[in-house]
């Protein structure tokens, strides 16, 4: 009764073999630590304080970029024959003229255009003051939790261990109890057996 009144005190439930003699301060704070609802509370905190830590830096982390692009024409070769337009336009605006035909510019290959472009790029962050304050109050944060969390651990153990040793205490008080009340018993029996024999052991003298 006395280690079940210990867990339940710190506010752990109470296991199959919370009554068992044979349980150690040990073990009793270990079940203590891992089931107190102020260091799981702690706990977390500390945790929440460690991922603030560590987004903080990630301004710090490279930008990558990366841009493809792609074309791709159905269109056959062709050539574009300028001199026949040329030779056209100049028939209209001055009749009778006549171009040589080494003064005409040859005819133009116009090729089926395939390309495939790519393009990365990489930002990388030099200086930023805001991300830098940031990272120390996020690890002076995380020193303070670690701290509150070693705090909450001793205080929980401290308490488990003089609840555990004044249920011990109060263990033995009530053995010894139940072994005085058990041996009064036995001297009551053996009183009250004397006192039997005694009575049946008596003789009556008959009166003259």
């Amino acid at each position: 009764a006395g280690v079940a009144s210990v867990l339940l005190a710190i506010g752990v439930a109470q296991p199959a073999w919370a009554d068992e003699p044979g349980l150690q301060l040990a073990e009793a704070l270990k079940q203590a630590v891992a089931r107190n609802a102020d260091i799981g509370v702690a706990t977390a905190r500390l945790e929440e304080a460690r991922s603030t830590r560590t987004k903080a830096w990630t301004a710090y982390l490279p930008s990558v970029q990366a841009i493809g692009q792609a074309s791709h024409s159905s269109i056959d070769d062709v050539y574009l024959d300028m001199s026949k337009l040329i030779t056209g336009m100049a028939a209209i605006m001055v009749p009778g003229l006549t171009i040589p035909k080494d003064k005409l510019p040859p005819p133009t290959l116009l090729q089926r255009q395939n390309s495939l472009t790519g393009a990365i790029s990489v930002d990388q962050t030099v200086f930023a003051l805001g991300p830098i304050l940031m990272a120390r109050a996020a690890a002076h944060n995380v020193d303070a939790q670690e701290a509150a969390l070693e705090a909450t651990r001793r205080e929980i153990t401290y308490q488990v261990s003089v609840l555990f040793y004044n249920a011990a205490a109060v263990e033995r008080l009530i053995r010894a109890a139940e072994r005085a009340v058990a041996l009064a018993d036995q001297r009551i029996a053996v009183v009250e057996q004397r006192r039997q024999a005694g009575a049946e052991g008596e003789v009556t003298v008959p009166v003259a």
